[in-house]
């Protein structure tokens, strides 16, 4: 191989490489997300069963 072949490929791995830590940081941030809603939900939920059923 040439060596502008070669750092083509290089550029490729290095830009493959990359995108793949920004998924990684972006799948961590969305199982953050998911943990709060969820927490959110449950929350809501709890507070509307005790409307739904006030202490008679």
């Amino acid at each position: 191989m040439e060596k502008g072949q070669l750092e083509a490929i290089d550029l490729i791995i290095n830009v493959l490489r990359e995108h793949e830590k920004n998924l990684d940081n972006l799948l961590d941030r969305l199982d953050t997300l998911i943990e709060t809603i969820s927490t959110i939900m449950a929350r809501m939920e709890y507070f509307y069963e005790k409307i739904e059923t006030p202490a008679q």
